[in-house]
């Protein structure tokens, strides 16, 4: 954790400025969220990320971002809102063994799940 870190809503001041989970917004679609799902987790690098964004989530900015536990960003990609479900290969191989973050921003809300790569 250091300073101009992502900030986290895990209870710590990730961004070192005094302040803990400051501008953190809890999820409020839970739909959403519970259409983001990665497999295999825990995984050896190469995973896929599915999801499904709901029809009346209007908009195209989304995106897949994945740091370290240090607040790095490791892989970034963007993404298009077709409605319909879809999916997302990634291979991150090169990737020490860990736990690593991933994002999912649908331009209002970041959405974020845990990663862990083996050896």
């Amino acid at each position: 954790i250091y300073p101009g870190s992502t900030e986290f809503a895990n209870g710590l001041d990730d961004d070192c400025d005094q302040l803990i989970d400051e501008g953190i917004v809890a999820i409020s679609d839970e739909d959403l969220f519970d259409n983001f799902i990665i497999s295999p987790n825990p995984n050896s690098g190469s995973f896929i990320i599915n999801y499904n964004f709901p029809a009346n989530i209007s908009g195209n900015n989304y995106s897949i971002t994945i740091l370290n536990t240090s607040g790095e960003k490791v892989y970034s990609k963007n993404l298009l809102n077709t409605n319909t479900k879809s999916f997302e290969l990634i291979n991150l191989d090169n990737l020490s063994a860990g736990l690593y973050f991933l994002e999912l921003n649908d331009g209002n809300i970041i959405y974020i799940k845990k990663i862990v790569i083996t050896d």
